[in-house]
């Protein structure tokens, strides 16, 4: 069995009793909706907080919600386990866990024991509840965006209520010791909380799971497993990429739907992804859990018209850098181009000849879009591409992808995310690509990527010649189509029409 680079496969349970299934219509407006943030946070000046030294006594069981490990897809945002907790004897508002020791979901993945590595816990403040900066196995290297840990701007403490301590979303950051780099948020989901022993702790689990396509008569069924103590659900579904935090909490409270039954049924009916915002509610109407799932309309509704253009040479290069035992391949398939938007191509079936044979048997075709019609500004598409190396169905895209959809092409042009096209071949940045498998983390896209590399043949004349144009006659557009008198001065991402077809243009 082929495992995951570091972890093992997070298994996801379907319900297993029929269930009642509503139509999700229609889509909502996604201008209320708020984008997550693409930058990472800041790095900053460590300063450790005093903890206290001498004697720590075994006060009992409590209990760990993760959301830290979720960020590598080990585990579920709000995945839940038993730890021992320890109390200082020289001040009693610290208390100390191995949250990744013994029997946690996080050992058994792997392969091994954290019992070095104490998390210790401030409660003097019940209202500035913190975690000092800790290094899980070593090299995991968490730090809570507070003041104690040398974090200038807003702090994001946790609080203390009734023995629960719970911790506001992307509160804490991440990245590796041994690798340096950026900060990453962790904790997105706002899931990570700490029950002490002898808390009353309630079931508000929420897990929603969809397929990344469409079936063949363009249905997708999402399916919810729901704690106990969930007493309503309320959900939005809305075009593009969103997720159910901050402000997007709020307008699925104030105009979604509220769920009746564990199904729905969506119907998306554009190639677009789409994104169902889901928010649970406990008997006193408080929010208790919020997550989120994505899906793809079918490609059969893509408005471009696509014509037979050659063949295509594509270095697989978003599974083999994340799966052990998985060598490096050239995967040799039809491609396309389209006829309105030339140098915007699509692999035919990529993964179908692929020697691992992770093709899922689907009655449509799957594609790989690529848009590379401007030479200095390629970019990867979302794409449910049909492929389960044993991480669930996936799709695949790009970090300037991501940019674009955001309305963010100028700043992912100045910080090199786009890839290149030099005559018939393509290229991306390592590291600049996106994957997502719907048994990690319900199909979160992660960064991956090495060596990518699509190599056209064409059967006659092709992307090589599409930046040929008249200098005559040229008229501009925004990237959503909106025209603009004469040549730009803002620099950005634009189409210009030509006698020669339409392409896309940086101005700089």
């Amino acid at each position: 069995m082929i495992k995951k680079a570091f972890f093992a496969l997070l298994s996801l349970c379907f319900l297993s009793a029929e269930a009642v299934e509503t139509l999700v219509e229609p889509v909502a407006d996604s201008s209320v909706f708020t984008r997550r943030a693409v930058s990472e946070p800041a790095n900053d000046v460590r300063r450790a907080p005093a903890i206290p030294n001498g004697q720590w006594k075994n006060i009992g069981t409590g209990k760990w919600f993760d959301d830290l490990f979720s960020y590598y897809q080990v585990v579920a945002p709000g995945d839940v386990w038993d730890v021992v907790f320890e109390q200082s004897a020289d001040n009693q508002a610290w208390y100390r866990v191995l949250p990744y020791g013994p029997g946690s979901p996080v050992a058994e993945m792997m392969g091994e024991d954290d019992t070095d590595n104490y998390v210790y816990i401030n409660t003097s403040d019940p209202a500035k509840v913190y975690i000092p900066d800790f290094k899980a196995y070593g090299q995991y290297i968490f730090s809570q965006h507070v003041d104690e840990n040398s974090w200038w701007d807003d702090a994001d403490y946790g609080t203390l209520s009734d023995g629960i301590i719970t911790f506001p979303a992307n509160c804490f950051c991440h990245r590796i010791h041994e690798a340096g780099g950026p900060w990453s948020r962790v904790n997105t989901s706002g899931k990570m909380r700490i029950a002490l022993p002898g808390a009353q702790t309630s079931d508000y689990a929420l897990k929603v799971e969809s397929p990344f396509c469409p079936d063949e008569e363009g249905n997708v069924r999402i399916r919810f497993t729901l704690g106990e103590d969930i007493a309503t659900v309320k959900y939005s579904l809305v075009q593009g990429e969103y997720f159910a935090e901050g402000n997007n909490v709020n307008v699925v409270l104030s105009q979604g739907a509220v769920l009746k039954g564990t199904s729905l049924r969506a119907t998306p009916h554009e190639r677009s992804m789409f994104s169902l915002l889901v928010v649970a509610l406990n008997r006193e109407d408080e929010v208790v859990a919020s997550t989120q799932c994505q899906f793809f309309g079918p490609d059969s509704a893509d408005p471009d018209t696509w014509r037979t253009a050659g063949e295509a040479s594509f270095s697989e290069s978003f599974f083999m850098p994340i799966y052990q035992n998985l060598t490096a391949e050239t995967l040799v398939v039809p491609y396309e181009e389209s006829l309105e938007h030339p140098g915007r191509i699509r692999l035919v079936n990529p993964y179908s000849v692929h020697g691992f044979s992770p093709a899922i048997e689907h009655a449509h075709h799957h594609y790989l879009f690529i848009d590379a019609s401007a030479s200095s500004a390629v970019y990867v598409e979302p794409s449910a591409i049909g492929a389960d190396f044993g991480g669930g169905e996936s799709a695949v895209w790009s970090v300037a992808g991501r940019y674009v959809e955001y309305g963010l092409a100028s700043e992912a042009y100045n910080l090199g995310l786009f890839g290149k096209r030099s005559g018939n071949v393509i290229t991306m940045p390592d590291y600049s690509l996106l994957v997502g498998e719907k048994k990690y983390a319900g199909g979160s896209f992660a960064e991956t990527g090495a060596g990518f590399r699509v190599s056209l043949r064409p059967a006659q004349s092709g992307i090589e010649n599409i930046d040929a144009s008249a200098a005559a006659a040229e008229r501009y557009y925004t990237i959503d189509g909106k025209i603009i008198d004469g040549r730009p001065s803002t620099p950005g991402l634009y189409i210009v029409r030509t006698p020669a077809g339409p392409r896309k243009t940086i101005i700089r």
